[in-house]
């Protein structure tokens, strides 16, 4: 049974729809999923809507743009893990220290 171009765009709808929503959860393997949805659907249709096409190049540059600042605090969060830790290790050196110096004293 061939679909309409009409439900066509409707289901490329709901799936830019649910791109979004996924995006904010932070679902990028279920992205995937209905990118490739989204492109199949896509090949279906007899010609793309220019104001569809447009919408969608839109919608696709602002998810890149969510993407590289998702990406980008991660990467700041994971190099502040790790001055964490070196902070954490120092002290916890000089903690350890002091302490072998205290029973050092008492003998």
């Amino acid at each position: 049974m061939q679909i309409s171009d009409e439900e066509l765009v409707s289901k490329i709808l709901e799936i830019e729809r649910e791109l979004d929503k996924l995006l904010d959860e932070e679902k990028y393997e279920e992205m995937l999923v209905l990118l490739d949805k989204r492109e199949s659907l896509l090949k279906e249709l007899s010609s793309i809507p220019a104001d569809l096409a447009s919408g969608i190049l839109q919608s696709d540059q602002i998810r890149t743009e969510k993407i590289k600042q998702m990406m980008n605090q991660t990467s700041n969060q994971a190099k502040q893990i790790k001055y964490n830790e070196i902070g954490l290790k120092g002290y916890k050196s000089s903690y350890e220290q002091q302490e072998k110096n205290k029973l050092d004293r008492r003998s």
